[in-house]
């Protein structure tokens, strides 16, 4: 039972810290050394965030970098929506590695601008718009397919794993926001979807008794399936441009809800 308490920042000048009374059940304490990483890194945006957006403050944008460091899927989402709301009335960027927070701003009704920073050659910086992970799945596959200088043997084994990620990324989408509206739990699902490892079990969690019957609506569904199945763990056989164009209709088709 923890129960915060005052915040101070005790120092002088601008050599000052911040410390965070506590209550420990019924002991005193400081609550920087009985919280965790995530619990610390909401505390601290919970004191930044009504700072920074005062009437008092004259930025009109926010700047944060990293924030869902250790934070559970709950915290993330709830911080995305947090942000979406701060971001009606001033610009606010963020940075981070964690793809957690880009999964949860797609999420949001008003989704905003992604974009990915990389590091090219001669340390080129390359800014681009970031795809869903859909799209960016569909659009390595072909890129792949066309490199003059990958043998075949590669892409037969590199190609069905960027299509089961294409198929997979479709129905997680579509799978999260179906349950998330019916009220569940978004670390709940994650947890199913981490045991489910299979992709048949994965599209399972969303169709369930229904999944043969939409398999058996489209011949390029099963076809897919064996793909994503088979051809991760060996050198996929047959035409690699029909195994895409396979995945490709299952992807689009799971994420239009397709019948």
């Amino acid at each position: 039972s923890v129960r915060l308490g005052e915040t101070g920042r005790p120092g002088r000048g601008n050599r000052r810290t911040v410390d965070i009374k506590a209550v420990v059940d019924d002991a005193g304490s400081s609550a920087l050394s009985v919280m965790s990483q995530g619990e610390l890194n909401s505390l601290a945006l919970a004191l930044y965030l009504p700072r920074a957006t005062s009437e008092d403050s004259p930025f009109r944008f926010l700047v944060l970098d990293d924030p869902v460091q250790a934070m559970d899927p709950t915290k993330v989402d709830g911080l995305a929506a947090v942000l979406a709301d701060l971001a009606k009335t001033r610009q606010v960027v963020v940075f981070s590695h964690d793809d957690r927070f880009a999964q949860a701003a797609r999420r949001l009704p008003s989704p905003p601008t992604i974009l990915s920073v990389r590091r090219g050659r001669q340390s080129e910086v390359i800014v681009q718009a970031e795809l869903p992970p859909v799209g960016r799945h569909l659009k390595d596959a072909p890129a792949v397919l066309r490199e003059p200088n990958l043998e075949e043997t590669i892409q037969r084994r590199v190609i069905p794993g960027i299509l089961r990620q294409a198929i997979e990324a479709a129905a997680w989408r579509r799978y999260v926001d179906e349950r998330l509206a019916a009220g569940d739990r978004l670390d709940d699902l994650e947890r199913a979807w981490e045991d489910a490892q299979r992709t048949r079990a994965r599209l399972e969690l969303l169709l369930g008794p229904r999944l043969d019957g939409w398999l058996r609506r489209d011949e390029r569904r099963p076809r897919a399936l064996v793909v994503c199945n088979k051809g991760t763990h060996q050198p996929m056989t047959g035409d690699l441009g029909e195994a895409y164009e396979d995945a490709k209709a299952v992807s689009l088709a799971l994420e239009n809800n397709h019948r």
